[in-house]
């Protein structure tokens, strides 16, 4: 895996006398090509503004078998004369791993959460079953390991749910989710009608 370069570019005087600033983050050499790219203006991710939009151009296979693609952020010219500073982040890959069927037989179930690429490190990861915090049950128990620095200056991480078996079978569905700071989260859910165990 490579981490791709960021690069932002500013939006162009003719657009801004329109009242309108396209800004643009170049990813660069970037592999593989399912990096998440997030816009924070001044610190708020955005989703946190109606008037923002975002889009994000497919990822270029290059010569070298890396990807080039890039993310636009579109907002009132007003605003990106407010603000003082735009920033692109790269978002971690979410996988959740289901309980396995040796556990369960033991009455046990344990559900990893997979964290891959994410920057910086301070990214929190919370789960829900069904909806609910697994701080409403007394009998789930969350642990994290901590952030590995990547060759690529990425961090990887995980975390573990534990819950009786019982608990799992009844389930619908469980959710990972990660945040950071003012993002909007990123979620990952399992459906237990999509695992082979019982």
């Amino acid at each position: 895996m490579s981490r791709p370069t960021l690069t932002v570019l500013a939006p162009s005087t003719e657009e801004l006398q329109q009242g309108k600033a396209t800004l643009m983050c170049l990813a660069n050499k970037g592999f593989p090509s399912d990096w998440s790219l997030a816009w924070k203006v001044d610190g708020s991710s955005s989703s946190s503004s109606s008037s923002w939009e975002e889009s994000r151009s497919p990822g270029v296979l290059e010569k070298d078998a890396h990807y080039s693609w890039s993310s636009t952020l579109r907002l009132p010219a007003d605003q990106w004369r407010k603000a003082r500073s735009v920033t692109c982040d790269v978002r971690p890959t979410l996988t959740v791993l289901a309980p396995s069927t040796e556990e369960l037989q033991q009455g046990k179930a344990t559900l990893m959460c997979l964290a891959n690429k994410g920057f910086p490190s301070d990214w929190s990861l919370a789960w829900k079953v069904d909806g609910s915090s697994s701080s409403s049950s007394s009998s789930w128990e969350e642990s994290r390991s901590p952030g590995v620095l990547e060759k690529d200056a990425h961090y990887s991480w995980s975390s573990t749910l534990r819950l009786p078996a019982d608990q799992w079978r009844k389930a619908r569905s469980v959710t990972c989710e990660a945040t950071q700071g003012s993002q909007t989260p990123l979620s990952e859910t399992l459906r237990r009608d999509q695992c082979s165990q019982s």
